[in-house]
């Protein structure tokens, strides 16, 4: 290991961290990065193998790796970025977990990692491992669709739990075919006008739905790029498409690992949005995968309604927005009124670095967007 960017320790026998740029990472250190993933399951995530903190890391600004150290031993990592006095993940806000890559009882917590690396606080997305003494952080679930018992199993499982909504979904496969003459899904879609349509298509949703525009800034959509021209042998991202007579009605952008599949991006064209393609496509593309060996999905932790009919499994995170105990105090102190919703747009337009246009298209955004509600009349922020 070298290029060593900053160190920390409090004596021989503690716990010692080292900031790496990820491109410093060897190929010991990439070995010990996956042994330590083989044997910790719950881990399992595209996002915390080592591949994705390598391209990524090439791409985002300011990323870094903690490499922790103890008598001259690794003993995990973390992947991560700066913004002031704040980590956030690495190539947030398209990062869904973070944590420390260890085996599962050499794993600090979270306020341990806060105090070594000179960090007032972290915005997690979803925090896998102890949280320590810090405060702020509040518990998810994260959706997981297993199908190691296969597709017919899964489906009827999920069918008897809950009835209303597959009928419903099925009455639509039977609307459209009325409708259509063609339908068609294809998995693994690599043509680069796909990725464009999908960035188009998600960022009118992230307009309409007053959330900032993640892909403004450049970087982000060239991190998908990256990760869809990989080679499907290992880490990479893939694009799933539901047409209707030939013209996509959904898109599905997801990152696959040896380990599951996480599905992350997904766009619809509105004017099929009464036709439930976004969640016919992932029905679909779960059916197409595990025909192909695929067992693990992962749907993340956020709180689409869709998640609750889909998954079968869950995996337990902390979310928000953690301060060490003695810097939450003072924030109290100073009469810190930032509401959630607040902190997590700035925490996004400081992850894109698009701080002018993203606080004044945010204000006007989210404006309309409480209009919108009072009317009744904003869109499903995730898919239809």
């Amino acid at each position: 290991m070298s290029s060593s960017v900053a160190k920390s320790s409090v004596g021989p026998g503690a716990l010692q961290l080292e900031e790496i740029r990820p491109e410093a990472l060897t190929a010991s250190d990439l070995a010990r990065w996956r042994g330590f993933l083989a044997a910790a399951p719950d881990l399992g995530s595209p996002f915390l193998d080592p591949e994705f903190t390598q391209i990524a890391g090439q791409i985002a600004p300011n990323t870094r790796v903690a490499v922790l150290h103890r008598r001259g031993e690794i003993q995990g990592f973390l992947p991560f970025q700066r913004r002031g006095a704040t980590l956030q993940p690495l190539a947030a806000p398209l990062n869904d977990y973070q944590g420390v890559v260890a085996l599962p009882d050499r794993r600090p917590g979270l306020d341990v990692l806060l105090r070594r690396l000179g960090a007032s606080g972290a915005w997690v997305t979803g925090w896998i491992g102890p949280a320590g003494s810090v405060t702020g952080l509040s518990p998810a679930s994260a959706a997981l669709v297993d199908l190691s018992a296969g597709w017919d199993h899964y489906l009827a499982g999920q069918s008897l739990a809950h009835p209303k909504f597959f009928r419903d979904k099925g009455r639509v496969r039977r609307r459209i075919g009325a409708t259509f003459a063609r339908y068609a899904v294809t998995d693994d879609d690599r043509d680069g006008a796909c990725l464009a349509e999908l960035v188009r298509l998600k960022r009118g949703q992230l307009h309409r739905t007053g959330q900032h525009d993640i892909f403004r800034c450049g970087w982000t959509r060239d991190i998908l790029a990256a990760l869809l021209a990989r080679p499907r042998s290992g880490l990479h991202a893939r694009i799933a498409t539901l047409r209707l007579d030939g013209e996509a009605a959904a898109y599905e952008l997801s990152l696959v690992s040896d380990a599951m599949q996480h599905f992350w991006v997904p766009a619809y064209e509105l004017r099929f949005a009464a036709h439930s393609p976004g969640m016919l496509l992932s029905l679909d593309t779960l059916q197409t995968r595990r025909a192909q060996g695929a067992v693990l999905f992962d749907l993340g932790s956020g709180p689409e309604r869709y998640k609750a009919y889909f998954g079968n499994a869950a995996r337990p995170v902390l979310t928000g927005f953690a301060y060490r105990s003695d810097v939450a105090a003072s924030r109290l102190m100073a009469g810190d009124r930032v509401g959630g919703k607040l902190r997590r747009r700035w925490a996004v337009i400081e992850a894109c670095g698009d701080y002018a246009s993203g606080l004044s298209r945010g204000a006007g955004a989210m404006l309309r967007l409480s209009r919108a509600r009072v009317r009744g009349g904003a869109d499903d922020h995730h898919r239809s």
